[in-house]
C-alpha cells in the first residue's frame, strides 16, 4: 500500500495551508484571518504523482488544542505517516518553540520520528542568495536541535508557484522515506504516562513489566487498540498488586 496520510502542523502565518494547496496543486484548503475558527479540513487526490495513489492531507489551525487532536486523528485513521512541520525559512521564533512544545504535548516525543521539517517561503532563502544548506548551518540552536530530534529531514517549499511539481514529488519522497524508516508504519499516539509505565516496569524486571510489555507489542501491532490495552493493562496491574 502506498496510500498517504499527512498532517501539516505550525505557527499561524508558516505556511500550513498554502503547503495544502500546493501540494494538490489547487484550492483544496481555505485561508482564515480569524482566531480559533479555522476548522480541520483533508482533501485526497491521486493526480500528479506519476502513478495512482491516495494522498490525505489534514490541515490544522494554531494554537492546536487536544479536541483539534482528536478530530485530526479521526481524519486520518488509522494515523498519520507523517507530519509536516512548517517553519518560515530565515527564522525560529519563540512563537515557533511555544508552538513545538503544545505539539509534543498533545502528540507525545514519538512525533519527532515522523516529522519533517518543512521550509516555506523559500524566496526569503534565495533573495538572501543563500542556499538551504548555508540556512541550516547560521541556524539558531534551538532550530538545529529541532532538527536533530527529526533526524534531520527537512524540505524547502515555494508555495506561490503551484505549477511546480517537482518540489511536490521530493516532498512526496521525503514522506516515503519517513515511511520505510519507521518500518512502514504509520504514527500512533499513546498516552506519555501509559508509555513512562511502561518504561519503568520493565526497568525494574516486574512481572506486570512482562505484561505491560506484551500489550505494547499489541499496540504496534494492530491487535489490540490503545484504549482497551489501557484497561487491560490496569485490570493486570491491579491483579498483580493483590497477590
Amino acid at each position: 500500500m502506498r496510500d498517504r496520510r499527512v498532517v501539516i502542523t505550525g505557527c499561524p502565518g508558516s505556511g500550513k495551508t498554502a503547503t495544502g494547496n500546493t501540494i494538490f496543486g489547487r484550492r483544496v484548503f481555505t485561508f482564515s484571518t480569524i482566531p480559533n475558527n479555522v476548522t480541520l479540513s483533508c482533501g485526497s487526490t491521486n493526480e500528479e504523482f506519476g502513478d495512482p495513489r491516495w494522498f490525505l492531507v489534514v490541515d490544522t489551525p494554531s494554537p492546536l488544542t487536544p479536541a483539534h487532536r482528536d478530530q485530526c486523528m479521526t481524519l486520518c485513521q488509522p494515523g498519520p505517516h507523517a507530519f509536516l512541520l512548517t517553519l518560515r525559512a530565515g527564522r525560529f521564533t519563540a512563537e515557533d518553540e511555544a508552538e513545538l512544545q503544545q505539539l509534543e504535548l498533545l502528540f507525545g516525543e514519538d512525533m519527532y520520528n515522523y516529522t519533517i521539517v518543512l521550509f516555506t517561503h523559500s524566496d526569503i532563502i534565495e533573495t538572501d542568495g543563500k542556499t538551504l544548506q548555508d540556512h541550516i548551518e547560521n541556524a539558531n540552536p534551538d532550530l538545529k536541535n529541532l532538527l536533530e530530534k527529526c533526524g534531520q529531514r527537512y524540505h524547502t517549499f515555494d508555495s506561490r508557484n503551484h505549477s511546480d511539481r517537482k518540489q511536490v514529488r521530493e516532498l512526496i519522497q521525503r514522506v516515503d522515506d519517513v515511511v520505510r524508516v519507521n518500518g512502514g508504519k504509520h504514527y500512533k499516539r499513546v498516552q506519555e504516562p501509559l508509555k513512562k509505565l511502561v518504561t519503568q516496569s520493565v526497568l525494574a524486571g516486574t512481572l506486570l513489566g512482562v505484561v505491560l510489555r506484551i500489550a505494547w507489542v499489541w499496540i504496534h501491532e494492530d491487535k489490540m487498540g490503545p484504549d482497551l490495552c489501557w484497561w487491560v493493562m490496569l485490570g493486570a496491574g491491579y491483579g498483580l498488586s493483590d497477590t
